[in-house]
């Protein structure tokens, strides 16, 4: 989630990796070897993947199931409560799983007050009230490697349970997308050292820890939109060829939680570096809560000016979002497929990863479509409740493309491209702008820029020529002006000849 209020922790270091690319269409050869892969349900929409948690343990009782978003926007693991579902009905919202505090033993609620969670998707705020607890909390669905390593159990940790709220209207309710809550995969900071309040960060960890030989806390990102292909979340293991970035200041939100972070080197569409204007790299983080592609406004204006086969449309934006991003679909008659893709690097020279712009779609139900990209707020904007410059955000449909390794216990993101698309100059990115006159070139926005006529005293451009020249009412006036200081020049010289011929005159006549 693109949570607001920002304090920094900072960690250094850097690492380095290496990647093999596979041929055109082909998927990469490599071999990963994860401890336990996790299977993952793609949503309805299409925009989130969900795991099976298993919420409770009793001797007498079976553990409540739920498929919940898989989120690294956040540290915390929500599921709803029978009363909100209920309250969800009313309006003609539905979860598949509610948790029933009192049929789960185990469940320990908390004294606290209610409170007010945030999922934010795209730019939407997807809210909810809670009240928190502790329980035993597991993967329900899971596959050992191999299938006699025993399987992960339950650990007892802090869950949120939605509640009923007419505060809560039910447009913020429906960004939901009919789910169970959501399970946070990111980091979570907490200001105690009590033993409970530990497990928010440590639940897996302590898990994997306990494993012969132990594993270190790495989580992998396999997301697929194939219905033919499984789609996991792989936890522990070794994988190779995995291009790792280098270390971030960590930065903890108001939640307590902590992103992943990345620097994305040298964005670029069509050949074309998009951040050449202001940095070799840029900010970016893995946020699984959101399901399109974000960057700043500046670098979404670049990307439509190079693929023209998009149209967007300002549509009217909900009151309950913070983006003021217009919807952009695929104008007919082109092929998506034929799209260019993304590149980054994760280090200066680096091997190049890709997004496929074709991966980018996700289903409309008018069938239209509709490409996954955000215009976040533009750089020169000022930035809205206190955050500092936005971010390069990748959501779900981002990482279909990307194995995503998320090294939690060195605080590391590491990428590795499944296939190669269109790497190179699409027969869909747009041709190169011819400039006239003093116009200077620039690429990112395959744009040409106009000379700084306004720079000189009285120049202005020439529409025709597009170079500066001199405003035609400054010569007016500079001419009339000239004019006039010959003809005062004239007069005062006749003056001052008349004035000598009279001194000489009188002088004559009295001598």
């Amino acid at each position: 989630t693109l949570d607001c209020f920002l304090l920094h922790l900072f960690i250094l270091g850097v690492v380095q990796g290496s990647v093999r690319t596979a041929a055109p269409g082909q998927s990469s050869p490599i071999e990963d070897s994860p401890v336990f892969r996790i299977p993952l349900t793609l949503s309805e929409g299409g925009g989130h993947y969900l795991a099976k948690i298993k919420v409770g343990r009793s001797n007498d009782t079976a553990p409540q199931t739920f498929q919940l978003i898989v989120d690294t926007g956040s540290g915390d693991i929500l599921v709803f409560s029978k009363e909100h579902c209920a309250h969800s009905e009313k309006l003609n919202l539905f979860h598949p799983s509610c948790f029933n505090a009192s049929a789960s033993p185990s469940f320990i609620p908390k004294q606290d007050p209610k409170r007010f969670q945030v999922l934010m998707v795209d730019g939407l705020w997807a809210n909810v009230s809670y009240v928190s607890g502790s329980d035993e909390v597991g993967f329900a669905d899971q596959i050992p490697v191999p299938s006699t390593r025993p399987p992960l159990g339950t650990q007892r940790t802090t869950i949120f349970v939605g509640v009923a709220d007419d505060f809560v209207n039910e447009t913020q309710l429906a960004y939901w997308n009919n789910t169970d809550g959501s399970v946070g995969l990111s980091y979570r900071f907490v200001h105690t050292k009590s033993p409970e309040e530990e497990f928010l960060i440590t639940w897996l960890q302590h898990q994997l820890e306990a494993l012969s030989p132990p594993q270190p806390l790495v989580l992998a990102l396999d997301f697929r939109v194939n219905p033919d292909e499984q789609s996991y979340l792989n936890v522990g293991g070794v994988y190779q060829g995995i291009l790792w970035a280098q270390a971030q200041p960590w930065q903890v939100t108001g939640s307590g939680a902590m992103f992943h972070e990345l620097n994305v080197f040298h964005l670029s569409i069509c050949g074309v570096d998009l951040l050449s204007n202001y940095s070799s790299h840029w900010k970016g983080i893995v946020d699984t809560g959101a399901s399109c592609f974000a960057l700043p406004g500046e670098f979404f204006d670049m990307i439509m000016s190079w693929v023209p086969a998009l149209e967007c449309s300002e549509e009217v934006q909900t009151q309950d979002s913070w983006l003021d991003s217009p919807s952009c679909y695929l104008k007919p008659g082109y092929d998506k497929s034929a799209l260019p893709s993304l590149t980054f690097m994760m280090e200066e020279d680096g091997p190049l990863l890709e997004i496929p712009l074709s991966l980018l779609f996700l289903p409309q139900p008018d069938g239209r479509d509709k490409i996954c990209l955000v215009r976040a707020p533009y750089i020169r904007e000022p930035q809205l409740l206190g955050m500092q410059v936005t971010r390069i955000s990748f959501g779900t449909a981002a990482l279909v493309n990307l194995l995503t390794v998320l090294d939690m216990t060195n605080r590391l993101v590491g990428m590795r491209s499944k296939q190669a698309y269109n790497i190179g100059n699409s027969s869909l990115c747009a041709s190169r702008v011819q400039c006239v006159g003093a116009q200077k070139y620039y690429a990112p926005m395959n744009s040409c820029v106009d000379p700084e006529c306004g720079s000189y005293y009285f120049h202005e451009i020439r529409p025709e020529t597009r170079e500066c020249h001199m405003r035609v009412s400054f010569a007016v006036v500079a001419i009339f002006t000239l004019v006039g200081f010959a003809c005062a020049e004239v007069m005062l010289s006749e003056a001052y000849r008349r004035l000598a011929h009279k001194v000489v005159s009188t002088f004559t006549t009295t001598g």
